[in-house]
């Protein structure tokens, strides 16, 4: 009998570009207004440094090259010297105005009705993170909440999905996980044998991954509407 479901949260329950969006937003809107009052000779680059062109070009980046560097490469590119720290620091500190996807609000909703009790567990830096998980309404909502950097862990040890199940009070045989990324979501779930789920969504970072032979998910849905509970 499923007592309880646990789930990621980035391209899980809602859309993560909807966060590096509004974040990149943030830092752009810095670098505009700094490159505005750098005298014109010294900004001798060509290139748009409105708010606009330079959100445009973070993405540009991102989508060639990933995360990883995009600040560093922004700041050679029109040679601002603004520490990539401070813009890392305003990107965390973004209070983003996020939703859940339809399909998540509706199996809230259902677990909410059936009195299934509901656990998150999340990678990611943890400011970032609580930023998202106040933004989506879920620390009021969820019965456990953990970014596991809080915890010193990362997915996939155990222990973060044992320190987990603990707080709900139920057996890993008694939960489900479900998550998107096969490389490392359902590693840690199976060891325990947790029962999981890959979402796969039109669009993220991790829906072309495929798991190590063994790994998998249980199942894969596209909507967590097409999670039963009493099939799982």
């Amino acid at each position: 009998m499923i007592k309880a479901v646990i789930f990621d949260l980035d391209d899980t329950l809602y859309r993560e570009r909807d966060f590096v969006d509004q974040s990149f937003r943030s830092v752009a809107e810095v670098m505009a207004e700094y490159l505005a009052d750098r005298k014109a000779e010294t900004v001798s680059v060509a290139g748009d440094k409105t708010p606009e062109g330079l959100f445009r070009q973070m993405v540009e980046l991102m989508e060639e090259e990933g995360r990883g560097e995009i600040f560093n490469r922004l700041c050679e590119r029109y040679d601002v010297d603004i520490p990539v720290k401070e813009l890392v620091k305003i990107y965390r500190g973004t209070k983003p105005v996020l939703s859940l996807y339809p399909d998540g609000e509706a199996f809230l909703e259902e677990l909410e009705r059936k009195h299934i009790k509901t656990g998150l567990i999340t990678d990611g830096n943890a400011q970032v993170q609580h930023n998202k998980i106040r933004a989506l309404g879920l620390d009021g909502r969820l019965d456990v909440v953990l970014a596991s950097y809080d915890l010193g862990l990362r997915k996939p040890d155990v222990g973060v999905y044992v320190y987990c199940l603990e707080k709900l009070g139920c057996r890993p045989e008694e939960a489900v996980y479900i998550g998107d990324n096969p490389l490392k979501d359902f590693i840690g779930a199976r060891k325990l044998g947790m029962k999981t789920v890959r979402i796969i969504r039109p669009e993220g970072l991790h829906m072309w991954r495929t798991a190590e032979k063994g790994y998998e998910a249980d199942r894969t849905v596209h909507l967590l509407t097409e999670v039963s509970l009493e099939a799982e």
